[in-house]
């Protein structure tokens, strides 16, 4: 019996250890990322109300699969201008556009924070000085520049309809 309250004692006592742990493996990823840039067609005319959305591949334990989900999504303003923040940083993304009359583009995205060259902690001999915060932050942000949709215009040649006895038939 005493080794069974010996062995329960040491498996909580581990299980709370691990829970006390700072940076486990449960801590979520930081959303401090930014994407932005701006949609125009092939003539440089901004895309106006085009989708833009951020999907993330996440571990499912029920199907031990990865699949990808929504991490965040937005529409293009007048001017073809989208941003995007709150981002993880950790994982690439996957960042798909999409708009009527336009071939859904999609690429993945990757923040890879450097340390500005000429900072206080690349410098020998600066002291130890914090370096520019400003200059961090931009590190964890992603301008596009101008993303080119490519038009897609799908006409349908001819579509007939008949109607036979409470049905609907639908020829295309």
């Amino acid at each position: 019996m005493k080794k069974f309250i010996l062995a329960f004692v040491a498996i909580v006592s581990m299980h709370l250890a691990k829970a006390q742990m700072p940076g486990s493996a449960n801590q979520a990823a930081p959303a401090i990322g930014r994407i932005f840039g701006k949609l125009v067609d092939s003539t440089g005319k901004a895309v106006d109300g085009a989708s833009i959305i951020v999907l993330q591949s996440k571990y499912d334990s029920s199907t031990k699969k990865t699949k990808e989900v929504l991490l965040k999504g937005t529409i293009s303003a007048a001017n073809g201008d989208f941003n995007l923040e709150e981002l993880t940083i950790i994982s690439p993304l996957k960042l798909t556009v999409s708009a009527t009359g336009f071939a859904a583009n999609s690429q993945t995205v990757t923040f890879q924070p450097k340390m500005p060259a000429g900072s206080a902690l690349t410098k020998p001999g600066t002291g130890g000085q914090m370096p520019d915060m400003s200059a961090m932050a931009s590190a964890f942000e992603k301008d596009l520049g101008k993303l080119s949709l490519a038009k897609s215009v799908k006409e349908l040649s001819e579509v007939i309809v008949t109607a036979v006895k409470g049905r609907l038939k639908m020829d295309i």
